[in-house]
Order: C-alpha cells, then structure tokens, then sequence
C-alpha cells in the first residue's frame, strides 16, 4: 500500500502543470546562459522536482541548448551545455538574415531607443512570452517522454501543420490570386452599398492619419520597410491597415499582422476595425491571442499580442 501511494504521487508530481512564475526564471536563466559566451554550461540543483525537471529539459531544447541529468534519487540535477553542432540550434539567431535598412532609418531607430529605452517590465513580458511559447509546444506534443523516469505522458495529439512551402505555393498561385481578386471586389461593394458606408468613411475622414492614406499606399506598394510613426490615437492601428486594404493593388493579396500590447486592446481594436469596414470580426478582420482567436481562411488583418 505505501509502495502505491508513493507511485501515485509521482505520477502526480511528473503531470502537475507548472507555475508561471517557475517557468519565467528557468526561461531567464536558460536564455542568460545562452546569450553569455564565457559561461561554458549552467547547472540547476537537484531540488528541482520532476516535473520543474522535465520542463527545463523541454525549455533547453526550445533554446537549442543540450541537457542531461545525472545522479540518482535525491542527488538528482541536470547540466545544460551548448550544442557542439551551433549551426543546428543552439544559436540559430545568428543565421538569420540582416534586414537591410538605410541610414536613415537607423538613426529614428536609434534615436526612438534612446528616448524610449526598453523597460525592466517590458523584459518581463518577453520572458514570459518565450515561456508561454516553449509551454504551448510541450502540451502539443503527442506522447513527452520524461527524461528523468522514462514514462510517457500521453496528451492529445497535434493538430496537423501546412508547410510552409505550400503556404508561400499558395499566395502565389494565380488561381487563389484570381479568386482572392474577386472576393475583394465582391466585399468591396457591399461596403460601398451600405446605408452606414457615407458615414462610416466621414468618421474616419476626421482622424489626423486620413490625409496620409495615398502616401502610406504608395510607400507600401514600393518598399519592403516602411516605418511610420505618430501619436497616440491618430489611427496607426486602426487606419493604415484599411488603407492597405483599400489600395486596389495591395488590398486583394495582402495579409496583415498588428500587434498590440495586451489582450483586451487586441480584440477591442479588432472589433473597432471590422466595425468601421461593417463587417463581422473573424472574416476579413480577426484576432488572435491567448486562449481565443476568431480568424477564418478569409481572414487578412489579425490583431494579436506578441
């Protein structure tokens, strides 16, 4: 009986959910480690229960980071190292390609982080993110083995993936183009038929980003980087996206993405939006953040958190 009992707590302990606040300093010290070259491997005590245990293993390999745990029973710990291998993960961001930018635009860049430099709390949201992003991966695993006992935790399995080659096939396809074109002018006159149309587009003639909307199209339609800034409330989230939208040459093949920094503002400047252009939200407009998103395959602009 006692023999049971404590393999039931086991059980419980290796499928217990861990806390946020958990997640976010082993996501902190697991990126420090990474990000500092003179440290040469990172150890966590053997304290760790097995279920902090399995989510760190986990997290290193989100990180690309490799880790082992040593020892027996209470003297248990793991040691994280770097991948010998760095071109397969362990500091993938420095493969990534530089984005070419003109001078510019590295001076507003510099000059806006030097007026705005990034906040402690902002760092936190980062952190947390990186570790809600490694905790979504986890749970959409079928089967996680745990590497300290060896048992498989069965959980649902993942919901199938597009490529992202048929995702890049499938923009570009003359097919989906044509039809995408016609559902932009089928959505684009019922807009213009409806009795609320004149006075929609006369509230939004009032708001200071209005003047600007050619300009912004034209920018858009030939650069690939456009920064555009203004003050709060003169319409950058809510109007030059229906600009694009409205620009017969980027409006029937482009897909938006907006960020916001919380949740409620995402959704309420989705529904503002899909208001404005008197439609439904998750058709053309949607949104996407924790735990709710109301997007459709016909959807182009989604306001999400990051």
């Amino acid at each position: 009986m006692r023999h049971s009992a404590q393999l039931a707590l086991a059980s419980m302990s290796s499928s217990q959910p861990l806390e946020e606040a958990l997640r976010i300093r082993f996501t902190k010290q697991l990126l420090a480690f990474r990000d500092d070259d003179s440290l040469e491997e990172w150890s966590f005590p053997p304290t760790l229960a097995s279920n902090e245990r399995k989510w760190v293993h986990h997290l290193a390999k989100e990180l690309g980071l490799e880790s082992k745990s040593s020892g027996k029973g209470s003297e248990r710990f793991i040691k994280v190292t770097r991948r010998k291998d760095q071109d397969k993960g362990a500091r993938r961001f420095e493969l990534l390609r530089e984005l070419p930018l003109s001078t510019n635009v590295r001076v507003l860049m510099d000059n806006y982080f030097s007026s705005f430099p990034v906040q402690p709390e902002e760092m936190e949201a980062l952190y947390a993110a990186a570790a809600a992003k490694a905790l979504a991966r986890s749970v959409g695993e079928s089967k996680t083995l745990d590497a300290d006992s060896g048992n498989q935790l069965l959980e649902p399995p993942p919901q199938p993936r597009r490529s992202r080659r048929r995702n890049r096939w499938a923009a570009t396809n003359p097919q989906v183009l044509d039809s995408r074109m016609m559902s932009y002018s089928l959505a684009q006159q019922r807009r213009e038929e409806n009795a609320q149309f004149d006075a929609q587009m006369q509230a939004r003639a009032r708001l200071p980003a209005w003047e600007y909307r050619q300009v912004v199209a034209d920018l858009v339609a030939s650069n690939q980087v456009v920064m555009v800034s203004g003050g709060t409330g003169c319409g950058k989230s809510t109007q030059v996206p229906q600009f694009l939208l409205d620009d017969p040459r980027i409006g029937p093949s482009c897909n938006m993405v907006v960020t916001q920094p919380r949740r409620i503002s995402a959704i309420g400047v989705a529904e503002r939006v899909a208001e404005e252009r008197l439609e439904s939200i998750g058709n053309i407009i949607g949104y996407a953040v924790r735990m709710d998103v109301a997007t459709t395959e016909a959807t182009q602009v989604t306001f999400m958190t990051p």
